[in-house]
């Protein structure tokens, strides 16, 4: 596999790019909110402009998550669409992952992506291999797994500098403008889910597959939203059956 096309939407800084092993060929941001609306224009765009079909494209790659779970519906969606019209295979990429090759030099990497509240979604990752796999916790538990000689990336490790350098000041944390890295602002981005995924094919073929599923870790907030509402709609309906008896 030399040419993947790479695309993130598991954040705000959506993007697509065309990277090669060894070199990227194009990135381009989407703007704005709206993924669903500007995603496609986007990629046929960028191939336009260095006159590359889905035809000359190895394969796909996608962010599968964890993050925002419109973006990564939709992001998986197409690039699950691209692949089976063009028959080509399709690599997902945990966000986590791609964070960590944002940094490919440094061996020991903690992945951090804030969800709000002190929650956080993290890993942590020694060369190409995971010391903790990806989870969703909280930035308190997890501070307690971060080994001194870390470096940690994503917009949670920014976020919670202070707490993690309190716990132990030897981590180190990636700053917010650090220009060795692949992607701005410490999200995940196209490049470094296409490097992710080329690095991952060429250790195991079979990740290159017909098509990938989003990973979440946890229900959306509508989903919570829609449980607590049955939980209250099963309470009162057996609060009336106790007053029929």
């Amino acid at each position: 596999m030399r040419l993947v096309l790479a695309i993130s939407t598991s954040c705000a800084d959506a993007s697509v790019a065309l990277v090669m092993p060894s070199s990227i060929v194009a990135s381009r941001k989407l703007g704005g909110t709206s993924h669903s609306k500007t995603l496609m224009p986007v990629i046929d765009e960028m191939l336009e402009e260095f006159s590359i079909s889905i035809s000359d494209i190895d394969g796909i790659a996608v962010d599968i998550g964890p993050g925002s779970f419109t973006g990564v519906r939709i992001g998986v969606a197409t690039a699950n669409g691209l692949a089976f019209g063009a028959s080509k295979p399709v690599i997902g990429i945990n966000s986590l992952l791609a964070l960590r090759a944002n940094v490919p030099k440094i061996d020991v990497v903690a992945s951090i992506i804030d969800a709000k509240h002190d929650n956080i979604y993290a890993a942590i990752y020694e060369k190409d291999s995971e010391l903790l796999p990806p989870y969703s916790t909280t930035i308190d538990e997890f501070i307690a797994h971060i080994p001194s000689n870390c470096l940690c990336v994503g917009d949670g490790a920014i976020i919670y500098k202070d707490r993690i350098h309190f716990a132990n000041p030897y981590v180190k944390i990636i700053s917010k403008d650090n220009t060795e890295i692949f992607c701005a602002n410490n999200n995940p981005c196209a490049v470094s889910v296409g490097f992710a995924a080329l690095a991952l094919y060429f250790r195991d073929n079979s990740c290159a597959v017909s098509q990938v599923e989003p990973s979440y870790y946890k229900p959306s907030q509508a989903e919570m939203k829609r449980d607590a509402k049955a939980e209250v709609e099963d309470s009162k309906e057996s609060c009336e059956f106790e007053d029929a008896d």
